[in-house]
Formats: C-alpha cells, sequence, structure tokens
C-alpha cells in the first residue's frame, strides 16, 4: 500500500513537473512571438521616419513618441538633421523623453552630436532646445558636449541652459566643473559683468542642493569634503521633485489666469445695453 501511495505521488509530481515544463517554454514562445513583432513594427516605423515625403515623417514622429524601440531611437536620432525645423524639434522633444536606459544614451548621444553642429547666434533656438533634451536626459556622457563651447561670457539665456544641464550629469566632473566655472565667473564679476556668477551659483545649488553663497572657496571645500559620499541618485530625486512642484504652480498659475479670463469675458457679455 505504501508503495502504491509512493507511487501515485511521483506520478503527480512528475505530473506537476511536465505541465510547468510547458507552461515555462509556452511562455518563453509568446514572449518570443512579441518580441519579433515589435522588432518588425520598429523596422517599418524606421523606414516611415526615412522617407522622403516630409508629411510621412511627420506622421511617423507622431507614432514614434509612444514606441520606445531601440530601432526607432536611431531612427528619430537621424532626424535631428532634417531639412525642416518643425521635424527637427519634435525630434529633440521625442528624444528627451526616452526612458529605457539604453535608448537614453543613444538619445543622448545623437543630441550631444547634433549640439555641435549648431554654432552661431542664428542657430540658438535649436542650440537651446537640444541642450534642454541633454538636461532632461541627464547622460554623464554629453558633459563633454555641453561643456565645450561654453563661455562664461555667452549669452545669459545659453549660460543658464548649459550650467542648468550640467548640474543634472550625475558625475563628480559635472559639480568640479561647475566650480571651476564660478572661479572664472568671479573674476569676470570683478570686472563689471555678474550675470555669470549668478547663473553658476544657481546651477550649482541646483546640482548639491545647497546654496553655498558668492565665495568659490566655500564651495570647493564643500564638495572636497562631500565628493566620497555624495549621492547623486538622491540629488537627482531632488531635482525632479523640485521641477514637478515648479510644474504643478505653473500650471496653477495658468488655471487661475484662464479663470480670470472667462470671468472677465462673462461680465463683459452679461453687461445690460441702453435704448
Amino acid at each position: 500500500m505504501t508503495r502504491t501511495r509512493f507511487s501515485f505521488a511521483a506520478v503527480f509530481v512528475a505530473l506537476l513537473a511536465l505541465s510547468g515544463t510547458r507552461g515555462a517554454l509556452a511562455d518563453a514562445a509568446a514572449d518570443k512571438a512579441a518580441e519579433e513583432a515589435a522588432k518588425a513594427e520598429a523596422k517599418a516605423l524606421a523606414e516611415r521616419l526615412g522617407d522622403k515625403e516630409r508629411t510621412v515623417r511627420e506622421e511617423a514622429l507622431e507614432a514614434a513618441k509612444a514606441n520606445q524601440h531601440a530601432l526607432v531611437t536611431a531612427a528619430v536620432v537621424k532626424r535631428l538633421g532634417d531639412e525642416y525645423f518643425e521635424l527637427r524639434e519634435t525630434a529633440i522633444e521625442i528624444l528627451a523623453a526616452r526612458e529605457a536606459e539604453a535608448c537614453k544614451r543613444a538619445a543622448a548621444l545623437g543630441l550631444g552630436a547634433r549640439l555641435a553642429k549648431l554654432p552661431g547666434s542664428d542657430r540658438q533656438e535649436e542650440r537651446l532646445l537640444v541642450i534642454d533634451g541633454l538636461r532632461r536626459l541627464a547622460q554623464v556622457s554629453t558633459l563633454k558636449a555641453l561643456a565645450d563651447a561654453i563661455d562664461i561670457k555667452m549669452d545669459a539665456e545659453e549660460l543658464g541652459a548649459r550650467t542648468m544641464a550640467i548640474a543634472n550629469v550625475p558625475d563628480a566632473k559635472a559639480i568640479e566643473l561647475l566650480i571651476d566655472l564660478r572661479s572664472r565667473a568671479g573674476r569676470h564679476a570683478a570686472n563689471g559683468a555678474n550675470h555669470s556668477a549668478t547663473l553658476l551659483r544657481k546651477a550649482l545649488t541646483s546640482a548639491i542642493g545647497q546654496d553655498l553663497g558668492g565665495d568659490t572657496d566655500a564651495w570647493r571645500i564643500w564638495w572636497k569634503d562631500h565628493k566620497k559620499d555624495f549621492d547623486f541618485e538622491a540629488a537627482a530625486e531632488r531635482r525632479r521633485a523640485a521641477e514637478e512642484k515648479a510644474d504643478k504652480r505653473e500650471a496653477q498659475r495658468e488655471e487661475r489666469k484662464e479663470k480670470r479670463k472667462k470671468k472677465r469675458d462673462g461680465e463683459g457679455d452679461g453687461g445690460s445695453s441702453s435704448d
């Protein structure tokens, strides 16, 4: 009787194991099929992104916003050189919003390469869009691209954009670069121009989460004491939270402004007219 029970138990365990194996194989097959389908979809979208017709590329870019595949990301990078500014602008926005780490790296490299191809005051609008995209991606690989053309005497808007993008880079070299720039800005301020010193102080405050004032030595000393144990991940989370809070405040301001406008319009429509 014991042997019979043992045999039944052994058979039952074997059946369970077989069932589990079949289930795992079925899941693997389903995953592979889904992966192949996603790749085929991405390949087709990538081809449309390179189409000769502008309207086709526009539609493909809209579709690319919801597709995070590496093939699509690579195809969107190519659109950074599109002949139409509106399409380049859309491509920048798509790349800045990539989420998968591999795609974020590819997007940042593409934007960094594009930044180097946008010299001159007539390309500043596009340059600022690219710089903001790099800020959002916050990749160490693009620190050089952000720093290469930086000049403390440059236009305040661009200097501010570049330094805030550098502040977002999770690397000690980024903070050290900002401190060095702050030192140069301090010397420049002594000659009558201080917007660069103010912008560098703001960027450093964003980078480390503390405002240590206008003395560059204070920043150097603080960083020397905290460099080894500085938590870049926590700093990035703090910046994200602050940005979300600022965006929420801005949305609330816009909502209040719209309500006031509607109220004024309503009062105007409701006025009585005399005969």
